[in-house]
């Protein structure tokens, strides 16, 4: 009935005619070594039926097949939904040190270093960033329970699928922010006051 249904009581009558029936046992070693033997002991007692033996880790693999799948899909497309964050963050973080192309000129006209303009640059670009985490985090808090059906023994709001999910947009955020930001203060000051 699938590993997530827990264990259930059992009745084992041994006069009850039925179609077909599952013989469990338990072994000591592995359980293919006694497989010939209790097929054996099978057909000792009826030969017309089929014996057929199957290890429980043949059942249980077999229980969760559906359950990998739709954690294989679950990881695939949070794979993606990563990707596409970090694309729009680098999309909004690019325009935003493009916009400030010419105030970037006039603070290296005035002599302040590539380096404290960065910082500067990365301090106010990591605001958006972190509203975008906050929502996202209410977001997956509230949403996060209608994922419990699909996931087996894990919490929707598990706190380091979280910490993990956050940890990698706010590592990759000062990377997506570096090629524009770098680009911004290799301009000539003159140029970059020209532009508008």
């Amino acid at each position: 009935m699938g590993v997530e249904g827990g264990t259930r009581p059992q009745i084992f009558w041994p006069y009850l005619k039925l179609n077909s029936a599952t013989l469990i046992a338990r072994t000591a070693s592995a359980p293919s070594l006694f497989a010939p033997a209790i097929q054996k002991a099978v057909w000792a007692v009826d030969k017309d039926i089929q014996a057929e033996a199957k290890t429980m880790d043949h059942y249980v693999d077999y229980w969760q097949a559906q359950r990998r799948f739709n954690t294989l899909l679950l990881s695939v497309f949070a794979g993606l939904a990563l990707v596409l964050a970090l694309i729009g963050i680098y999309s909004v973080l690019s325009n935003l040190v493009a916009s400030r192309t010419r105030e970037i000129g006039i603070r290296m006209a005035l002599g302040a270093p590539p380096f404290e303009i960065g910082m500067l640059v990365l301090r106010q670009s990591m605001i958006p960033v972190a509203i975008g985490l906050a929502a996202g985090f209410a977001g997956s808090l509230a949403l996060g329970s209608f994922l419990e059906a699909l996931l087996f023994q894990v919490r929707a709001r598990d706190p380091l699928t979280l910490a993990l999910a956050a940890a990698a947009i706010l590592l990759l955020s000062p990377v997506a922010i570096a090629v524009p930001l770098r680009r911004a203060t290799r301009v000539d000051c003159t140029v970059a006051l020209r532009d508008e």
